[in-house]
């Protein structure tokens, strides 16, 4: 899986394998005939050297046409250094300097730093008596995935390691020294967004020594170069198209189409009972303009 490319350790083989795979995508984009669009696979960032070669794929995907994003997995990959640590920069610079959006994908597998791992999410389930246990190390069945549950490992792990990498990207500092840089935050649902906004502008001013280096507020930073991803059928997404926090020229959508818990067929008729209430440019901002602007397209 290109998620799981992050996590590999035969560093060389996973660079032979994003380069491979943004390649092929780049190439297999031309016979949409303007119609379709790739996003790039970044490989591993264990360390300085992964941190550089991470940022040259960055600026080389930018030289393809049709692609218009890259992805990478929202965990604290270097020693579990957070992302508004100078040990990133390169990555943030390259983002910078050729506008390239960097889209942040959770991932439940615990092979990385972040929330699955240091919770130890996935290391509970449900034993043999139907009760909840923790997995036997020497169960084959958990030592080969190293993931003993779905639910708790993904609805837990998916929103909190992206709400840490909104809260190190803006707070942090890394939007301050790279106003140009653009972010987008995925497969976490988006209803929590404005609150977690909203807590980060009140310790960002009751705890401002914390933060010397900002000039705005944490929310300011994310109306100005982030975006969020929203399931169609959130109850929070008119909401949060309101919020002078977000907007609906922050919102994008994606149906998560084929996974299970996609809605197919119907996903549309979901958006758009989502968007009732919401004014019609808003509801063409969320299906379609917002997209638009980020990937620059069309």
């Amino acid at each position: 899986m290109l998620l799981g490319l992050q996590s590999l350790t035969d560093v060389p083989f996973a660079i032979a394998q994003a380069r491979a795979y943004n390649d092929w995508c780049a190439d297999h984009i031309k016979e949409g005939q303007g119609r379709l669009f790739g996003a790039g696979a970044l490989p591993p960032m264990h360390d300085a050297d992964g941190v550089a070669a991470v940022a040259d794929e960055i600026r080389r995907v930018a030289q393809m046409p049709g692609m218009v994003s890259v992805f990478a997995r929202p965990n604290p990959t270097v020693d579990w250094k957070p992302f508004h640590l100078h040990d990133y920069d390169p990555v943030w610079r390259a983002a910078d300097e050729t506008g390239l959006p960097i889209a942040f994908h959770p991932f439940l597998a615990p092979d990385l730093p972040g929330a699955c791992l240091g919770m130890r999410l996935a290391e509970f389930g449900v034993g043999p008596d139907g009760e909840p246990a923790m997995a036997r190390v020497d169960d084959p069945q958990y030592a080969s995935v190293q993931l003993a549950n779905i639910l708790f490992s993904q609805a837990i792990a998916n929103p909190a390691d992206v709400m840490a990498s909104i809260a190190y990207i803006t707070a942090g500092g890394v939007c301050e020294r790279f106003p140009d840089a653009k972010f987008i935050f995925l497969e976490a649902n988006g209803g929590w967004l404005v609150p977690w906004l909203e807590r980060l502008d009140h310790h960002a001013e009751k705890f401002s020594w914390d933060v010397p280096w900002l000039k705005m507020k944490p929310s300011e930073y994310f109306r100005r170069q982030c975006w969020i991803s929203f399931d169609p059928d959130e109850s929070m997404l008119a909401f949060t198209a309101n919020s002078p926090l977000c907007g609906a020229d922050r919102i994008i959508w994606a149906s998560d189409y084929p996974h299970p818990d996609a809605k197919f067929p119907g996903v549309t008729r979901e958006l758009t009972e989502a968007l009732e209430g919401l004014s019609p440019e808003q509801q063409r901002q969320i299906t379609s303009e917002s997209a638009r602007a980020l990937y620059g397209i069309g």
